[in-house]
């Protein structure tokens, strides 16, 4: 804010301190609400899905409508396995891992992979220093003014588009998400290649019980 004073900047802009004094009480998972939220996702959801097998027997148009209340409750599970990731549904951070890949379950989104590539996005979302550090992250890509200006006609068009709500909140997800498996297994298998260990079969990593060999 160009020739403000910093009394005036101060009355615009809040002090840090009060704010983060007043959400303290917010700060700490309550394992009760965190099990009610459990319950009523999972079990609604899956509450749901019977109910609309059971309507397909009288007609799908009667089932058909029920997958958007369905689709709610996914996204309330994600909703789930995206605070675990942030170690903020439960006070355990086993049990926020346990959850949330039992999240991605159902989310069909890996819960390391996502979880890592989260962690970038608040690491860098929006930061014009630190762009390149987002890896994969569709959401923390930004431009400064002068770099949109400088684009062409039909690159300013690619970008206003690949940016509009409707691409980047219904188109993106459902292709982004199921990928996430395939680019976390290159990401594992080049990790593997850096420290000189052969690869080994999905299976064989899965059932491998702790401490027998080297692991990822």
């Amino acid at each position: 804010m160009a020739g403000s004073s910093p009394s005036r900047v101060g009355a615009v802009v809040p002090e840090i301190d009060p704010l983060l004094a007043e959400s303290i009480p917010f700060q700490s998972p309550v394992l009760a609400r965190s099990l009610v939220q459990l319950s009523t996702s999972f079990g609604g959801f899956f509450a749901t899905c019977v109910v609309m097998y059971l309507c397909i027997a009288v007609s799908l148009w009667i089932a058909l409508p029920l997958s958007a209340l369905a689709a709610g409750f996914l996204v309330r599970i994600f909703i789930i396995q995206h605070d675990c990731g942030h170690g903020s549904f439960f006070r355990s951070r086993r049990a926020n891992d346990l959850i949330g890949m039992l999240c991605s379950l159902m989310t069909l989104t890996p819960y390391a992979f996502w979880r890592r590539q989260h962690a970038r996005h608040h690491g860098s979302w929006n930061n014009l220093d630190r762009r390149a550090a987002s890896g994969l992250d569709i959401y923390s890509s930004c431009m400064t003014v002068a770099e949109y200006r400088a684009l062409g006609r039909w690159q300013r068009g690619l970008v206003r588009c690949t940016n509009h709500p409707l691409i980047v909140n219904l188109l993106f997800p459902p292709v982004a998400h199921p990928l996430s498996d395939t680019l976390r297994r290159s990401e594992e298998l080049a990790a593997r290649a850096i420290r000189g260990l052969p690869d080994e079969p999905r299976l064989g990593r899965f059932l491998r019980r702790p401490g027998a060999g080297p692991r990822l």
